[in-house]
């Protein structure tokens, strides 16, 4: 089971990778003179700056963005578009991670799916108010001190 997390954590970084690749090329590599700089490594820091997802759409992607714009109502661009095209495309590009890891916690706690008999929490029954699974009520309790 970790190695398939493991595996979905890398590919859905990939997207965050390949924007991060992205700025950091545009920032120190775009130009033969920004690369000499960082050659001698005499680069200014305060160039470095993180792409909005509108930049990246409106440079790399028009024919996408118009083909949107004509097929949706302006209510829908002006509350959901717009506002998502101002966000940073490395936030953007880590949220379904967050949102895979969101599910994998909540499906762990509850003991469902891939993580089906490792529930923390044990439903209790009429005569069981305990919250562990592992909880053994016939079995004295053990103290370290002597």
């Amino acid at each position: 089971m970790r190695g398939t997390i493991l595996l979905v954590t890398f590919i859905l970084l990939l997207p965050a990778f390949g924007v991060l690749g992205h700025d950091l090329y545009m920032a120190y590599g775009d130009s033969d003179e920004k690369v000499e700089q960082l050659k001698e490594l005499d680069v200014d820091p305060n160039v470095f700056a993180l792409s909005d997802v509108g930049r990246l759409w409106i440079a790399y992607a028009p024919d996408s963005l118009n083909m949107l714009r004509e097929n949706i109502s302006l209510a829908t661009w002006e509350n959901i578009v717009a506002p998502l095209m101002e966000q940073t495309a490395l936030l953007v590009a880590l949220v379904p991670l967050m949102i895979f890891y969101l599910f994998t916690a909540i499906f762990w706690v509850l003991g469902i799916g891939p993580f089906t008999g490792t529930r923390m929490v044990k439903k209790a029954g009429k005569k069981d108010f305990s919250v562990y699974e592992r909880h053994n009520k016939k079995s004295k309790t053990k103290y370290g001190r002597k």
